[in-house]
């Protein structure tokens, strides 16, 4: 009876072992960048296709493969002379929009790096491809499974900022997916050493730097590339002179730039935060909106500043089962981490947005959407004025 006992449970063990060991092979590892991405520079409804621009050719020539179509800016600003310049209008046109396209046929062209896709569905949205609209591979395993570090490619004004796959049956997370610090830009801090009036520049878009840093990017359609005013979730630059930069924004919006004070040449003009934008919206993503850049440069050819933060970008993640391994998931703004001696600090670029895509969700899993902090100061002089902090990024499911 006791060699009977113990046949079996060694059977029993082989089995097991056997279950185990091929569900480790059924799992896919998800690789370090598992995305490419292309430019849209041309829509043709009638024929159903897109022209898109990549120097990845051979990974959207593939038919069967699935790709998300989106546009990253391009929602009209309040340009009213008051506090609500540079918000989004309640219309915000086909900003963030974005489609899942099956690829029926791939076609080169005579141009160097072009090709024409065509998709399976008719394509819904009129998107503007004058307002950064890319396509992003979304490849599809059986069973996904996270155990290295995952990427994806930083937004470049054009294309990335996105990091997104999908499984059939599962997604297990034991490691880090990070596009933090991947999303709109924050702005560049360029030097200024003239003052704009002994009160500074009180306008809200200007075309140089005597009227301020240079705004965040965002999902506005700002075209102006200076002053305190928003460009959509982008934070507006610091006010000639020395103010501070706005923080981008997301689902929260951003901080406002400290006002400089002083003897002579003092503003209260710091940059506008970022706009926040709704959340609850299931067929629109936004990466987090960049800092404004601080207005820094003084009269004795001195200065001291730092680029305001990037935003985070955006994670889509799509399968019946999502399962947490102690693994994280993040879209952080970022901050500007160093002191400003005697000129403006640049605001932080908010937290970018997380779309879950599944019926269930388990286990133990971090995500960190947070925006970052703005830029210190120091001056114990002229007070020039601290960096507004990033706002909020977005987690959306569709778990109850």
């Amino acid at each position: 009876m006791h060699q009977q006992l113990v046949a079996v449970v060694r059977h029993l063990v082989k089995i097991l072992c056997c279950l185990w060991v091929t569900n480790l092979l059924a799992q896919e590892i998800v690789p370090p960048l598992p995305n490419d991405y292309a430019q849209v520079t041309l829509l043709n409804y009638c024929t159903n296709e897109v022209i898109i621009q990549t120097s990845s050719i051979g990974a959207f020539t593939n038919p069967g493969n699935e790709v998300i179509l989106i546009q990253m800016q391009g929602a009209p600003r309040d340009i009213s002379d008051d506090q609500n310049h540079g918000r989004h209008l309640n219309d915000l046109a086909t900003a963030g929009y974005y489609e899942i396209h099956e690829v029926s046929q791939a076609l080169t062209t005579a141009n160097p790096g072009e090709l024409r896709l065509r998709f399976v569905h008719n394509m819904e949205a009129v998107f503007d491809v004058s307002q950064a609209v890319q396509v992003v591979t979304f490849p599809k395993y059986t069973t996904a499974n996270v155990s290295n570090a995952v990427t994806g490619q930083p937004w470049n004004g054009v294309t990335g900022g996105i990091v997104a796959f999908q499984a059939q049956d599962s997604i297990s997370i034991g490691a880090t997916i990070s596009i933090a610090e991947g999303g709109f830009q924050g702005g560049i801090v360029q030097p200024d050493f003239d003052c704009f009036g002994i009160f500074g520049f009180p306008g809200f878009d200007g075309t140089s730097l005597d009227n301020g840093g240079e705004k965040g990017e965002g999902s506005g359609d700002a075209w102006t590339q200076y002053g305190r005013g928003r460009n959509g979730s982008g934070g507006g630059g610091g006010n000639d002179h020395n103010c501070g930069g706005g923080g981008g924004g997301n689902a929260g919006q951003g901080g406002q730039g400290g006002l400089s004070s002083g003897f002579f040449c003092s503003a209260g003009f710091g940059g506008f935060g970022g706009d926040s934008i709704p959340s609850n919206q299931s067929d629109r993503l936004f990466m987090g909106g960049g800092g404004g850049a601080a207005d820094v440069g003084n009269g004795d050819g001195t200065w001291d500043g730092n680029n305001a933060g990037n935003g985070g970008g955006i994670v889509i993640l799509s399968a019946p089962t999502i399962h947490g391994l102690n693994g994280q998931i993040t879209a952080r703004g970022a901050s500007v981490t160093q002191t400003t001696n005697d000129d403006g600090g640049s605001g932080g670029g908010a937290g970018g947005s997380v779309f879950l895509d599944a019926e269930i969700l388990s286990g133990t899993l971090a995500i960190d959407v947070r925006g970052g902090t703005g830029g210190d100061v120091f001056d114990g002089i002229r007070c020039p004025g601290p960096g507004g902090g990033g706002g909020g990024g977005a987690v959306l499911t569709n778990v109850s």
